[in-house]
């Protein structure tokens, strides 16, 4: 069964990267099926097939060819079938990928989320559509929409419920700078193509009142089951709220700072309904029916549908999906006194998820989920009889004649020794994928782990109990629920302070798809002793040599590339770390974009401090966040522009830096910033407006020169004329000034750039690039690119030349050095 699934998995990832129509990859699905059913069922029959010459050997390659070409050609057919556009009436062709302000028609299928950000709410509900009402007129229509509305959520809203709602529809949007979280493929990957955003004036109008609907049975059991495990808790909402969502899966209102402290001490799985929480679950109950004295196959028989009603009370979270389909496939062969091959296993549950949703592959927890149980599969049966031979004494000594400490010390010991060896294995199974995918290296996990595994253990035991006995003893489900509060207490503590440990985890960057795949085949070939087989051991060598050789030689060539990012949503700019050059970032936004773009693009960028920051001037969409940047990202050293002193928000920044204890250093025309000329201000420059005395400067990379403007205002484009330096730069960068036109006529033939990059944002309304402006610059025949209208974007410098990507990582434009 695991190469069933891994044929199957190929097929699906050849779809996924080469379209093809999936009625064709049917039926060539069919046609292989159908030669390989005739080669090995009506083929032996033929007298001339059962020699052992060349046609007997080739009908028996033809069988299996077929069979395998067949599983590959239906995955790749279940995936195109599954991203194809069928329906006449798909929400995709009666949209297209414009947004529209529509009224839809439809049912409500689950609240996907609430979360809060700051005091504000968000409530996102999936929607499946029937009909929309555009243009006056009402169009059939069917696909899945998410509806994102303010909270706190509307106790009228439950699954199953007819409704009306208007809004503004549009296509998820994008991921919003290069490397980024993309939420619209995220989206897709779930079947939902646009999104439907609501307002306070937003109308919702029920359709079935009149039916007086009720929730769904799994709907008033989540109800029953928070109320009986909250019941007689202290009133603390965030240990309650963890402890739902341990047990229950239930999407709590989390903020980023109530996760965060899982996140960086890698113990956030535990609230993921998934393999070990089914886990437990699972050996909870069967403990429960052996005690009971049901014979092995009726254990299975009520453990399996037990389980699925779980999972289902859940309400079918994939991960839950995933973990009750591999423990079902368990639990079934050894109620049925099967030997039990977890490899097999394994390969049988993949097999049977993306047989029901091939997008399912593409979802980071079920690739966490079989990597991990590769990993434990693989490398524990190895690793426990290694720990066996040394836990124990010499094996021809009997035991009775065993030393005291043996005796009682053993089984202790042993229990210890398998937990951080699990533990090791899991974390070493999951770092290549949170690496690449969260972007976190988390070495305090295993000291975490170690310690919230078995609370996490204790948690589910005292829920289960809790649920059992809820109904008919009020009082010992108190106690129960009493002693998961603490437990869950525990968890909490015990995250916070192994996060908030020196080198707890570490921000990096996510390693390339085949480094990836690499560190897989070496994890495993070494942990399963495969790669010190005789056979092997060759092929091994030669495969470590090449893969050192092309790691040393990709780390050499990316420690020569110049990446310089602009961020959308507001001025800031980060340049990357190159050869001996240090990282520098020039401005931070104000407060939101600097948490929810400056600090996510540079952690993506494996950045943890920042050890140069340039503030070009005291406004505050430039400065204004400041504190978030020092207080998440530690500076040590500010470089600042003396008039930031002339403003309220520059004072502020003064301020900050000093109580932070960051050094400081004033800067002007003739300094050097790292790789960086400063141009301007002067020296001695007095502006009474902030935007005159802004920071521009320049910097040289293999031949490249990069002009960053800032949003110089107009007696300051003046002043940098009439300074006589040399202004001219490949790419140019510029903000909006507040007062007077960015790069004008004058100052634009002086750089004489080859390309213009208009770094702008939506709000506030004075940095966004006017019509007339951008018409302006696009008829100087020069390629022009505006952040605002295609997302944050990155240019890269090479010794070969540049070129700048968008957020996708699509190449816009490239060039080659130009001699000045």
């Amino acid at each position: 069964m695991l190469a069933v699934a891994g044929l199957y998995l190929a097929g699906i990832l050849f779809s996924d990267w080469w379209s093809l129509p999936w009625s064709w990859l049917l039926l060539g699905a069919m046609g292989a099926a159908l030669v390989s059913l005739i080669s090995g069922i009506f083929a032996p029959r033929w007298e001339w097939t059962r020699e052992r010459d060349w046609r007997g050997r080739f009908v028996a390659a033809t069988e299996s060819i077929a069979l395998m070409l067949a599983l590959f050609l239906a995955g790749a057919a279940n995936q195109a079938r599954h991203t194809a556009v069928i329906s006449p009436s798909d929400l995709r062709r009666v949209m297209g990928n414009e947004s529209a302000i529509v009224t839809l028609r439809g049912r409500i299928t689950g609240v996907v989320s609430e979360k809060s950000f700051g005091n504000a709410t968000l409530v996102r509900v999936a929607l499946d559509v029937e009909r929309v009402l555009r243009n006056e007129q009402w169009l059939v229509a069917s696909g899945r929409v998410m509806l994102q509305t303010p909270g706190p959520l509307d106790e009228r809203i439950f699954s199953g419920r007819l409704m009306e709602v208007d809004g503004v529809l549009a296509p998820p949007p994008r991921s919003r700078a290069p490397g980024l979280f993309d939420y619209r493929q995220y989206l897709q990957r779930r079947g939902i193509h646009f999104i439907l955003r609501l307002d306070e004036h937003s109308r919702w109008t029920f359709l079935d009142e009149h039916l007086s609907p009720r929730k769904r049975w799994v709907d008033r059991f989540d109800d029953w089951a928070r109320a009986t495990l909250t019941r007689g808790l202290a009133d603390e909402e965030e240990v309650n709220d963890l402890l739902c969502a341990m047990v229950l899966g239930w999407r709590t209102v989390q903020s980023d700072e109530m996760a965060e402290p899982f996140m960086r001490s890698g113990t956030m799985h535990i609230f993921a309904v998934s393999g070990l929480n089914i886990v437990f679950v699972t050996g909870f109950l069967v403990a429960l029916l052996c005690v009971c004295r049901l014979p092995q196959r009726w254990v299975g028989i009520v453990a399996v549908p037990v389980l699925w009603f779980y999972t289902a009370a859940t309400d079918w979270q994939p991960s839950a999906v995933r973990a009750t389909t591999m423990m079902t496939v368990v639990l079934c062969a050894w109620a049925l006194a099967r030997p039990i091959d977890m490899l097999n296993s394994a390969g049988a549950a993949a097999f049977l998820i993306l047989l029901m949703d091939p997008q399912q592959l593409f979802h980071v927890g079920f690739q966490l989920s079989f990597v991990v149980v590769l990993g434990l599969i693989l490398i524990m049966p190895p690793l426990t009889t290694w720990l066996e031979g040394w836990l124990s004494p010499d094996p021809l000594l009997p035991r009775s004649l065993w030393p005291l400490r043996w005796r009682w010390g053993q089984s202790p010991l042993r229990w210890v020794a398998l937990l951080v060896a699990t533990s090791v294995v899991a974390w070493l199974a999951s770092a290549p994928l949170s690496a690449a995918y969260f972007h976190l290296f988390t070495p305090v996990s295993l000291l975490a782990n170690l310690l919230v595994v078995p609370l996490a253990s204790l948690v589910i035991a005292t829920s289960m109990g809790s649920l059992l006995v809820g109904a008919l003893w009020p009082g010992v489900a108190e106690l129960f629920n009493n002693a998961g509060w603490l437990f869950m207490k525990w968890i909490l503590g015990i995250s916070e302070w192994a996060a908030a440990l020196p080198s707890a985890y570490q921000y990096v960057r996510g390693p390339d798809a085949w480094m990836v795949v690499l560190a897989y085949i070496v994890l495993f070939g070494v942990g399963a002793g495969w790669v010190f087989e005789r056979r092997i051991r060759p092929w091994a060598i030669g495969m470590a040599v090449l893969s050192l050789i092309a790691i040393l030689w990709q780390s050499r060539a990316e420690g020569r590339i110049v990446r310089i990012a602009l961020l959308p949503d507001g001025p800031a700019i980060y340049q990357e770390p190159f050869s001996n050059a240090d990282g520098l970032l020039v401005d931070t936004g104000d407060e939101a974009t600097a948490r929810m773009v400056v600090l996510r693009y540079i952690r993506t960028r494996g950045v943890d401090s920042l050890p140069q920051m340039l503030l070009t001037h005291g406004v505050k969409h430039h400065v204004g966040g400041l504190a978030q940047i020092v207080t998440n990202a530690p500076v040590r050293e500010a470089f600042l522009n003396p008039a930031n002193s002339q403003t309220a928000a520059g004072r502020e920044a003064h301020r900050l830096l000093v109580d932070q204890g960051i050094r400081e250093r004033f800067v002007a025309a003739g300094d050097v910033v790292g790789a960086w000329a400063i141009l301007h201000p002067a020296r001695d420059a007095k502006y009474t407006r902030s935007g005159d005395g802004a920071v521009v400067m320049r910097g040289e990379f293999h031949g490249v020169r990069v002009l960053l403007l800032s949003d110089l205002d107009a007696q300051g484009q003046q002043d940098l004329l009439g300074s006589g330096q040399d202004l001219r730069a490949d790419i140019v960068v510029t903000s909006m000034p507040e007062y007077g036109e960015a790069l004008r006529p004058a100052l634009l033939a002086a750089v004489n750039p080859e390309i213009i990059l208009v770094h702008d944002s939506a709000q506030p309304v004075t940095q966004r690039a006017s019509p007339a402006l951008l018409r302006r610059l696009v008829q100087t025949g020069l390629p022009v690119f505006s952040t605002r209208h295609i997302g944050g974007t990155r240019l890269e410098i090479s010794p070969k030349g540049w070129s700048l990507f968008d957020s996708k990582g699509q190449r816009l434009a490239s060039g080659q050095h130009r001699h000045h």
